[in-house]
Protein backbone atom coordinates (compact mmCIF):
# COMPACT_ATOMS: atom_id res chain seq x y z
CA UNK A 1 0.00 0.00 0.00
CA UNK A 2 1.15 3.64 -1.11
CA UNK A 3 -0.80 6.12 0.64
CA UNK A 4 -2.27 5.72 4.12
CA UNK A 5 -5.78 5.23 3.85
CA UNK A 6 -7.12 5.47 7.40
CA UNK A 7 -6.48 9.02 7.34
CA UNK A 8 -8.70 11.82 6.41
CA UNK A 9 -9.17 12.62 2.55
CA UNK A 10 -9.26 15.96 3.34
CA UNK A 11 -7.09 18.34 2.15
CA UNK A 12 -3.53 17.40 2.77
CA UNK A 13 -1.04 19.88 4.33
CA UNK A 14 2.33 20.41 2.69
CA UNK A 15 4.38 18.33 4.20
CA UNK A 16 7.69 19.78 6.27
CA UNK A 17 11.14 19.10 4.95
CA UNK A 18 13.43 17.82 7.51
CA UNK A 19 16.90 20.06 7.17
CA UNK A 20 19.54 17.79 7.44
CA UNK A 21 22.56 19.11 9.16
CA UNK A 22 25.81 19.19 7.18
CA UNK A 23 28.38 18.59 9.29
CA UNK A 24 31.35 20.73 8.64
CA UNK A 25 34.70 19.59 8.62
CA UNK A 26 36.71 20.12 11.85
CA UNK A 27 39.43 22.87 11.26
CA UNK A 28 43.17 21.21 10.00
CA UNK A 29 41.18 18.09 10.31
CA UNK A 30 42.53 16.99 6.92
CA UNK A 31 46.16 15.21 6.60
CA UNK A 32 48.05 17.28 3.84
CA UNK A 33 50.12 14.06 3.43
CA UNK A 34 47.19 11.47 2.43
CA UNK A 35 44.11 13.63 2.22
CA UNK A 36 42.08 11.63 5.04
CA UNK A 37 40.10 12.67 7.54
CA UNK A 38 41.40 13.10 11.00
CA UNK A 39 39.64 14.15 14.12
CA UNK A 40 41.87 17.05 16.35
CA UNK A 41 42.13 14.69 19.15
CA UNK A 42 43.55 11.83 16.86
CA UNK A 43 46.19 13.67 15.21
CA UNK A 44 49.45 12.17 16.58
CA UNK A 45 47.85 8.47 16.37
CA UNK A 46 46.89 8.85 12.56
CA UNK A 47 50.95 10.48 12.66
CA UNK A 48 51.87 6.96 14.34
CA UNK A 49 49.94 4.81 12.72
CA UNK A 50 50.30 6.01 8.89
CA UNK A 51 53.23 7.61 8.07
CA UNK A 52 56.06 7.11 11.03
CA UNK A 53 56.76 3.97 9.88
CA UNK A 54 57.82 2.68 13.23
CA UNK A 55 56.64 -0.32 14.52
CA UNK A 56 57.71 -0.84 17.63
CA UNK A 57 57.02 2.66 18.75
CA UNK A 58 55.94 1.37 22.16
CA UNK A 59 57.30 -2.16 23.14
CA UNK A 60 56.72 -4.58 26.11
CA UNK A 61 59.46 -4.40 29.08
CA UNK A 62 59.16 -8.44 29.29
CA UNK A 63 59.51 -9.24 26.01
CA UNK A 64 58.99 -8.77 21.76
CA UNK A 65 55.41 -7.26 22.08
CA UNK A 66 55.01 -3.41 20.38
CA UNK A 67 52.83 -1.29 18.64
CA UNK A 68 53.83 1.17 16.28
CA UNK A 69 50.85 3.33 16.93
CA UNK A 70 49.11 2.53 20.36
CA UNK A 71 50.32 2.84 23.78
CA UNK A 72 47.78 1.76 25.67
CA UNK A 73 47.08 -1.86 23.79
CA UNK A 74 50.59 -2.87 24.64
CA UNK A 75 50.08 -1.93 28.39
CA UNK A 76 47.15 -4.01 28.13
CA UNK A 77 49.30 -6.89 27.35
CA UNK A 78 51.80 -6.51 29.75
CA UNK A 79 48.50 -6.82 32.21
CA UNK A 80 47.19 -9.64 30.42
CA UNK A 81 50.12 -11.45 29.63
CA UNK A 82 52.42 -10.65 32.58
CA UNK A 83 50.20 -9.85 35.15
CA UNK A 84 51.91 -6.32 35.68
CA UNK A 85 51.53 -2.75 34.84
CA UNK A 86 55.27 -2.33 34.00
CA UNK A 87 56.06 1.02 32.57
CA UNK A 88 56.20 0.86 28.59
CA UNK A 89 59.06 1.10 26.77
CA UNK A 90 58.70 4.12 24.27
CA UNK A 91 60.55 5.48 21.41
CA UNK A 92 58.24 9.13 20.90
CA UNK A 93 61.09 10.67 22.92
CA UNK A 94 63.89 9.54 20.10
CA UNK A 95 62.01 10.10 17.52
CA UNK A 96 60.70 13.36 18.73
CA UNK A 97 62.16 15.07 15.71
CA UNK A 98 60.30 13.15 13.13
CA UNK A 99 57.25 13.58 14.73
CA UNK A 100 57.85 17.10 14.70
CA UNK A 101 58.17 17.06 10.67
CA UNK A 102 55.41 15.18 10.11
CA UNK A 103 53.24 17.61 12.31
CA UNK A 104 54.14 20.00 10.23
CA UNK A 105 53.50 18.40 6.57
CA UNK A 106 50.34 16.91 7.93
CA UNK A 107 48.46 19.77 9.36
CA UNK A 108 50.79 23.40 9.18
CA UNK A 109 48.69 25.56 6.41
CA UNK A 110 52.27 26.05 4.62
CA UNK A 111 52.73 22.11 4.79
CA UNK A 112 53.41 22.65 1.13
CA UNK A 113 56.09 24.63 1.04
CA UNK A 114 57.59 23.17 4.44
CA UNK A 115 57.16 19.36 3.29
CA UNK A 116 59.51 20.01 0.36
CA UNK A 117 62.77 20.07 2.86
CA UNK A 118 64.16 17.29 4.60
CA UNK A 119 64.51 20.02 7.79
CA UNK A 120 62.79 22.92 8.37
CA UNK A 121 63.73 26.03 9.68
CA UNK A 122 62.52 25.07 13.41
CA UNK A 123 64.32 21.33 12.73
CA UNK A 124 67.53 23.33 12.31
CA UNK A 125 67.13 25.39 15.07
CA UNK A 126 66.55 22.57 17.19
CA UNK A 127 70.01 21.07 16.84
CA UNK A 128 72.02 24.75 15.99
CA UNK A 129 70.97 27.87 18.24
CA UNK A 130 73.54 30.02 16.95
CA UNK A 131 72.63 32.03 13.96
CA UNK A 132 76.17 31.09 12.42
CA UNK A 133 78.99 28.89 13.34
CA UNK A 134 81.86 26.68 11.48
CA UNK A 135 81.61 23.12 10.36
CA UNK A 136 83.08 21.08 12.57
CA UNK A 137 83.79 18.70 10.26
CA UNK A 138 85.49 20.81 7.59
CA UNK A 139 87.32 22.66 10.21
CA UNK A 140 88.71 26.19 10.47
CA UNK A 141 86.96 29.48 11.01
CA UNK A 142 85.18 29.99 8.53
CA UNK A 143 81.30 30.89 9.84
CA UNK A 144 78.50 29.77 7.66
CA UNK A 145 74.65 31.07 8.65
CA UNK A 146 72.34 28.88 9.70
CA UNK A 147 70.09 29.40 6.67
CA UNK A 148 72.74 28.18 4.74
CA UNK A 149 73.98 25.11 6.79
CA UNK A 150 71.66 22.97 4.73
CA UNK A 151 72.88 23.77 1.68
CA UNK A 152 76.55 23.56 2.64
CA UNK A 153 76.12 19.46 4.04
CA UNK A 154 74.36 18.67 0.92
CA UNK A 155 76.92 20.00 -0.98
CA UNK A 156 80.19 19.17 0.77
CA UNK A 157 78.91 16.10 3.10
CA UNK A 158 76.62 13.80 1.06
CA UNK A 159 77.01 11.74 -1.97
CA UNK A 160 74.48 13.86 -3.90
CA UNK A 161 72.42 16.30 -4.31
CA UNK A 162 68.95 16.16 -3.75
CA UNK A 163 67.53 17.04 -7.56
CA UNK A 164 69.02 14.24 -10.19
CA UNK A 165 68.12 14.85 -13.59
CA UNK A 166 66.49 11.66 -15.50
CA UNK A 167 68.01 12.11 -18.54
CA UNK A 168 72.52 12.31 -17.29
CA UNK A 169 73.92 12.84 -14.24
CA UNK A 170 73.72 16.46 -13.42
CA UNK A 171 71.64 17.64 -10.04
CA UNK A 172 70.87 19.91 -8.46
CA UNK A 173 70.17 21.54 -4.59
CA UNK A 174 67.05 23.34 -5.88
CA UNK A 175 64.30 22.34 -7.58
CA UNK A 176 63.78 25.23 -9.70
CA UNK A 177 67.41 24.63 -10.39
CA UNK A 178 67.12 21.25 -12.11
CA UNK A 179 63.84 21.86 -13.65
CA UNK A 180 66.02 25.30 -15.58
CA UNK A 181 68.46 22.55 -16.48
CA UNK A 182 65.75 20.25 -17.52
CA UNK A 183 64.39 22.55 -20.33
CA UNK A 184 67.44 23.76 -21.32
CA UNK A 185 69.81 21.03 -22.19
CA UNK A 186 67.04 17.88 -22.69
CA UNK A 187 64.04 19.74 -24.09
CA UNK A 188 63.91 17.49 -27.81
CA UNK A 189 64.82 14.51 -26.24
CA UNK A 190 62.11 11.72 -25.41
CA UNK A 191 60.44 12.76 -22.14
CA UNK A 192 60.63 10.83 -19.29
CA UNK A 193 58.26 10.91 -16.10
CA UNK A 194 59.13 12.90 -14.27
CA UNK A 195 62.36 14.93 -15.78
CA UNK A 196 63.82 14.48 -12.17
CA UNK A 197 64.20 12.27 -9.19
CA UNK A 198 64.14 13.66 -5.36
CA UNK A 199 65.94 12.08 -3.42
CA UNK A 200 64.59 14.60 -0.10
CA UNK A 201 62.93 11.88 1.48
CA UNK A 202 65.65 9.05 1.25
CA UNK A 203 68.16 11.09 2.36
CA UNK A 204 66.29 12.33 4.76
CA UNK A 205 68.10 10.85 7.92
CA UNK A 206 71.61 11.22 6.91
CA UNK A 207 71.05 14.44 6.27
CA UNK A 208 69.96 14.83 9.82
CA UNK A 209 72.70 12.81 11.07
CA UNK A 210 75.39 14.83 9.36
CA UNK A 211 73.62 18.35 10.52
CA UNK A 212 74.50 17.05 13.91
CA UNK A 213 78.03 16.51 13.39
CA UNK A 214 78.72 19.15 11.32
CA UNK A 215 76.60 21.86 13.07
CA UNK A 216 74.84 20.63 16.42
CA UNK A 217 75.11 22.29 19.52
Amino acid sequence: MCFDESKSNGPSSPKRRKRIAVKKPLAGSTCQLCLNQVQKSDRLHHIYEVHLAADDLFKCAECNFASGCSLEQVANHMKAQHARRGEVLSRVEVLSWKISQFETACYSPNSNRLSRQCNTAFIIKNFCTALSRACKVCGGDKRIDRSRMKEHIWKHHLPTLPFCCAYCAENRFELRAIRDHVAKYHKSETPIDPPYTDKFEEMKEDMIQQFIECFGD
